[in-house]
């Protein structure tokens, strides 16, 4: 979601096609073994579902690259 936010404000399309390219391997990875993880040196799956740290951030992180950004960012201090 930073990458994303950066080149949102910055106007810095390059960062943000690095969000989407961040993501789509990361989509792929999951695909591929069945789960998401958080790191790719970690080798078990998400368990938790919380929002920093867990599954509902991987899923809040990929819904606002798929609309767009028109999803509120947590990134924003507003």
């Amino acid at each position: 979601q930073l990458l994303q936010e950066a080149g949102l404000r910055l106007h810095r399309p390059e960062l943000t096609q690095g969000s989407l390219n961040l993501a789509s391997w990361m989509v792929l990875r999951a695909r591929r073994t069945g789960y998401y993880r958080l790191l790719p040196d970690v080798r078990e799956p998400v368990q938790m579902p919380g929002f920093f740290q867990g599954i509902a951030g991987i899923g809040h992180g990929l819904l606002r690259l798929a609309t767009g950004a028109r999803a509120l960012s947590v990134c924003q201090w507003q």
